[in-house]
């Protein structure tokens, strides 16, 4: 069985990609920083830098290509 999670945030995108990230890894990042601007960089090797004041970590992303994405969820009225 597979899972996936799907969230949006609001950001500023210099250049368009696709990328995946171990999400588990990439939350205890997140989740240690302080309430402040996050910048998140990648590279053609997937390198991703992850930068918030003074605060800087370095993970290894694969191809967002490989994965298939979510399927759309309808939403549905349901009277009971």
């Amino acid at each position: 069985m597979e899972l996936g999670i799907e969230t949006t945030i609001e950001g500023q995108i210099v250049e368009k990609g696709i990328i995946a990230l171990d999400a588990k890894m990439f939350l205890e990042i997140v989740r240690k920083l302080p309430d402040s601007d996050i910048t998140i960089e990648t590279d053609a090797s997937f390198k991703v830098v992850i930068t918030c004041e003074k605060a800087k970590f370095t993970i290894i992303g694969k191809s967002g290509e490989d994965f298939s994405y979510l399927p759309a969820v309808k939403k549905m009225t349901v009277l009971s």
